[in-house]
């Protein structure tokens, strides 16, 4: 996964376990493991599922550019006796997780470090539901999986920078096939 991926994931995870939604989970975590106790319950999970990277353009042409698609797992994992999970609140909290995400213009609209725009765009949504059975109690889980679609260039590292350039330049009148040679080197430190 690229720096980025994991930037979006860790940015998602900040929204959603601060301020009144975060009262909704008793635990969180950044990896999708299913071995909970049931007093960590429910517990929110945000996770990189996958990444695919596909070429920007020509693939042999400049530097490594893709367009990548990274899909984050959103997971919220609760006992599946209790008469809450059992009435709908897990999906009530999915529609949660999406509005506290996608109506907040600081996420859609996320920057790096350097102000440059991450994500370019939401490009699928799933919803799924699991009921696992961990030890001797059933667990329900309602699951999103949100592709984010973003480009990623991998520019050389110079090892040896450009600082100065040397030009040397002829100049001609119409009488003659050459003239006084002028030269000038540039600082590009400056």
């Amino acid at each position: 996964m690229t720096t980025l991926a994991t930037f979006i994931r860790d940015e998602a995870f900040r929204r959603l376990t601060v301020g009144t939604i975060a009262a909704n989970w008793t635990s969180t975590a950044k990896l999708p493991i299913p071995t909970v106790q049931s007093d960590q319950l429910p517990r929110l999970a945000v996770y990189l599922v996958r990444e695919i990277m596909n070429t920007d353009g020509d693939g042999n042409v400049s530097v490594p550019r893709f367009i990548s698609d990274v899909t984050l797992g959103i997971s919220v994992l609760d006992e599946a006796e209790k008469p809450s999970s059992l009435d709908g609140s897990l999906d009530t909290l999915i529609d949660l997780i999406e509005d506290t995400l996608l109506q907040d213009i600081s996420f859609v609209s996320l920057k790096d470090a350097d102000g440059r725009a991450v994500i370019e765009s939401f490009e699928q949504i799933q919803r799924s539901f699991n009921f696992p059975q961990l030890g001797e109690s059933y667990y329900a889980e309602a699951r999103l999986q949100m592709t984010v679609r973003y480009r990623c260039y991998f520019e050389p590292v110079a090892t040896t920078p450009l600082a100065e350039v040397d030009v040397h330049v002829s100049t001609f009148d119409d009488a003659a096939t050459s003239g006084q040679l002028i030269t000038t080197i540039a600082n590009l430190d400056q």
